[in-house]
């Protein structure tokens, strides 16, 4: 787990978000039982009118029931102050799983259970994105809580021809070494991993054993040499191709019809207003916006503050077990990180277009909207994933115009 994760309290009512309101809400099986043998004649009430049995559930532990929405996509046992009534008049034990571990998040690895936060979660956000020694992990020997929901197993000896999967444990080490690496600003970092992935995709093409660790072992030492040099200098950086395709992408997203989080909302409208985007606006003046803004507000802060975003990136890294879990295919799953760091980093060059700057609080604020509306949204980055294919964007040569003002 990484080292802030006790750290962790949910601080109720003073939350400035909350969990409860525009997700679905799931009641494995056990709680569902203790739930109809209440005697509180409130609460027995809502729970019957409320909850339901999924037909649909993939897991008894999980989701064997789910909780009916109220209005506005509220759950609908927060009382007034926006607590939890079940948990005010019963207690804690009568949280559902997914109430009680979140934004606590579990996956295991070859029989070990691996811990990270959600920074979904606004007070989860603080700690993790906010770190500015960087993110650090420990071993501990404890028992498992009863709540835990594992939401994927690993074992890198049952990997099918995958080697992802069969070098998984050295293959994320390496990345999250490489994203620490402050010698070197973040996009160069983002760029060096890209090449490695891209050489490992075409490493592993068609090889019963591919040479992972000697790829590793190579990569690391180019790193250190310091031998990407004359390659990074010699990116031409295109303000106006960068933001068509940026405009390409975030079209896919529906704000009104699919974000429910007001705070994402905010943001994009203060993007939309700092850069003067709109659907028929000049590409070239918005690109002089978004040089000018880039140059005067977002590079003078992030020479201080590039953590920020090192952190959410580590932290995605960790908890969602890449590079095996959104793709078979390295550069594919490598593809889809670096999108999240560009889609960040637009949004901040807008939104400090917008403010005439930045703080930390503006940054892990933003992120932590981002990650809710969309780390959680069902089909959003999957659609980038198709789009980016149809395109041909299977090289680091389509990636580098993302990475680099």
């Amino acid at each position: 787990m990484p080292r802030h994760f006790e750290e962790f309290q949910c601080i109720g009512s003073s939350c400035e978000d909350n969990c409860c309101i525009g997700w679905d809400v799931e009641i494995d099986k056990k709680t569902y039982h203790k739930y109809q043998k209440v005697k509180d004649g409130e609460l027995l009430k809502l729970f019957r009118n409320s909850i339901f049995e999924n037909p649909d559930s993939y897991d008894r532990n999980v989701d064997f029931a789910t909780v009916e929405l109220a209005e506005s996509n509220r759950c609908p046992f927060l009382n007034e102050k926006q607590l939890c009534m079940i948990q005010a008049k019963l207690g804690h034990a009568y949280l559902s799983n997914v109430c009680a571990a979140y934004p606590r998040y579990a996956n295991e690895v070859n029989g070990v259970v691996e811990y990270s936060l959600n920074v979904s979660c606004p007070e989860a956000a603080r700690l993790v994105i906010a770190n500015k020694q960087g993110l650090a992990f420990t071993n501990e020997q404890q028992s498992t809580s009863p709540n835990t929901i594992i939401n994927f197993v690993l074992t890198t000896t049952d990997h099918n021809g995958n080697s992802m999967v069969n070098y998984f444990v050295e293959l994320r080490n390496f990345t999250i070494s490489l994203l620490q690496n402050r010698k070197h600003p973040l996009w160069e970092r983002i760029f060096m991993l890209g090449h490695f992935y891209e050489a490992l995709q075409k490493s592993t093409h068609g090889q019963k054993h591919p040479p992972v660790q000697m790829l590793i072992d190579s990569f690391s030492r180019k790193i250190e040499k310091d031998d990407w040099r004359v390659e990074m200098s010699s990116i031409d950086a295109n303000p106006t191709l960068l933001l068509r395709f940026m405009k390409e992408i975030t079209d896919k997203l529906n704000t009104v019809t699919e974000i429910y989080s007001q705070k994402y909302i905010r943001f994009t409208q203060e993007l939309s207003e700092g850069l003067g985007t709109s659907k028929n606006s000049d590409l070239e003046a918005e690109g002089e916006k978004y040089k000018r803004a880039y140059e005067q507000f977002y590079e003078p802060f992030m020479q201080n503050h590039e953590y920020l975003i090192e952190n959410y990136l580590v932290n995605y890294v960790f908890g969602g077990l890449f590079p095996a879990s959104e793709s078979t295919k390295p550069f594919e799953s490598y593809r889809m990180l670096a999108i999240r760091y560009a889609l960040i980093k637009y949004h901040l060059i807008g939104i400090s277009a917008f403010r005439k700057g930045l703080t930390e609080g503006d940054c892990v604020q933003f992120i932590q909207a981002f990650s809710k509306a969309i780390e959680h949204h069902h089909t959003y980055l999957e659609s980038i994933s198709a789009y980016m294919n149809r395109k041909n964007y299977d090289s680091m040569h389509s990636i580098e115009l993302l990475l680099k003002n």
